[in-house]
């Protein structure tokens, strides 16, 4: 059961993911809880994810996208990744 809930977690990061990579004036947090039945505190705590882990998110008019990924946000670079 653990399983799938990870799972579940991971195919709902991903959509917002995509979402936030395929538009081109953003959303807001309600509208994407709205479209992938999670809550907004939920959103946040994603976005919040995506950053600490390279997404660049631009926020405009209280919309979100992404609008760049950086492999190494802290410019730590682990032995063997391109810088």
């Amino acid at each position: 059961m653990n399983g799938e809930y990870n799972q579940n977690k991971i195919a709902r990061a991903l959509r917002i993911i995509f979402l936030l990579s395929d538009t081109q004036y953003g959303y807001s947090i309600q509208k994407l809880s709205e479209i992938t039945g999670v809550g907004q505190r939920s959103i946040y705590r994603y976005l919040n994810m995506f950053e600490s882990i390279g997404y660049q998110l631009e926020k405009t008019n209280n919309k979100y996208r992404i609008i760049n990924f950086n492999l190494n946000p802290n410019g730590n670079n682990q032995k063997g990744l391109p810088s």
